[in-house]
């Protein structure tokens, strides 16, 4: 994971230099330190999808790109997910495995037809 964090930050970075935006510009309008993204840049640190995005849309550049390299358009779903699945998404980063366990069973419940299923997980 370190060295796809390196190649996320050097994509930032990249990024960012070629707008001619300095890092303390960036990081005012994020509302983030600016030693926060110099981590990001330097892979130190990865950024949340909320920060990538808005890190997209300031340097005119696909999520999909600065996350993976990739420049075709991808039908990866997380790279289009709406802002309110967005934070779902981020709460289960910080969620024990017994947690997510619970939540997949939870949601298994909640999208299935199955009357057995259902009473099952009661």
């Amino acid at each position: 994971m370190e060295s796809k964090n390196i190649e996320m930050g050097r994509r930032l970075k990249e990024s960012r230099e070629k707008k001619g935006y300095k890092q303390n510009r960036i990081a005012k309008l994020l509302g983030i330190h600016n030693s926060t993204l110099a981590k990001y840049e330097s892979g130190e640190r990865e950024p949340d999808l909320n920060t990538i995005t808005s890190l997209s849309e300031m340097y005119e550049v696909p999520v999909n790109y600065l996350i993976s390299g990739e420049v075709e358009p991808t039908d990866s779903p997380l790279l289009n997910i709406d802002p309110e699945r967005l934070k779902v998404f981020e709460a289960l980063g910080k969620l024990n495995d017994e947690q997510v366990a619970h939540i997949l069973k939870t949601i298994e419940l909640i999208t299935s037809n199955d009357q057995a299923l259902q009473r099952k997980y009661k």
